[in-house]
């Protein structure tokens, strides 16, 4: 074998376990997402945390973390009117596409979100 070939055939091997280790780092990031739980005012407190946990977790994707929060925006106090109420979920980076098929965003997009006791606590 000359020289050449091996230097590409080092780089190429090189390369893909680079690109192997990059999809390992990935899939051992955390990353929090949420998803608005259909909570109205006076009338329904939408999903639960475990409700909506489940559906994760029948999708495939295992959940290190939960909570209950608000989405953080100004609304007007009137029945019938959405209550902001979200759900939070810590997921493996790596099943964050899958999670977005199913409505859930990361929860970096939404600054204003804060944690809340969970109704019924």
């Amino acid at each position: 074998m000359n020289k050449g070939l091996r230097v590409v055939l080092a780089l190429s091997t090189l390369l893909l376990a680079a690109c192997g280790q990059r999809e390992a780092e990935l899939d051992d990031r955390l990353e929090w997402i949420y998803r608005d739980t259909g909570a109205i005012q006076c009338e329904s407190d939408g999903l639960s945390i475990g409700e909506m946990r489940q559906q994760l977790d029948e999708a495939g994707i295992a959940v290190n973390d939960s909570a209950c929060g608000t989405d953080g925006m100004m609304r007007t106090t009137v029945c019938g009117a959405a209550a902001g109420r979200i759900g939070l979920f810590e997921i493996g980076a790596g099943d964050l596409q899958t999670a977005r098929t199913m409505g859930f965003e990361p929860l970096s997009g939404l600054p204003e979100a804060t944690r809340t006791p969970c109704p019924g606590e």
